[in-house]
């Protein structure tokens, strides 16, 4: 999941977040009510409300998956990794839909 405010206060641009958290409540004890972000496209500093905080679904974990189970698989030769690499994305496909459920929750909450 991915945290980001859907626009910079002056130029618009989608500002993300490098933190790691699984409900807005997480989000809240970490920054507090109100915190500040610069924006690296316009370098303006601007105050945010942790209610404009909005999560999406990090879309490369899917394909990560996939890969590993291929890459394990190739351990069995071809038909190894074809079976791994189903295997893989079969998982992140699991791992996928838990991310579109922790995200449906975190934007829920405002």
């Amino acid at each position: 999941m991915r945290l980001f405010v859907p626009t910079c206060r002056y130029c618009n641009n989608k500002l993300f977040l490098n933190i790691q958290v699984t409900s807005r409540q997480e989000l809240i004890s970490k920054f507090g009510y109100q915190f500040q972000i610069t924006c690296p496209r316009c370098n303006n500093i601007a105050i945010y409300n942790t209610t404009e905080v909005c999560a999406e679904i990090d879309q490369n974990q899917v394909p990560a998956f996939a890969l590993i189970g291929g890459l394990i698989g190739a351990l069995g030769g071809p038909e190894g990794a074809i079976i791994g690499g189903i295997l893989g994305a079969g998982l992140g496909a699991a791992q996928a839909e838990e991310e579109r459920k922790k995200v449906i929750r975190f934007n829920a909450w405002v």
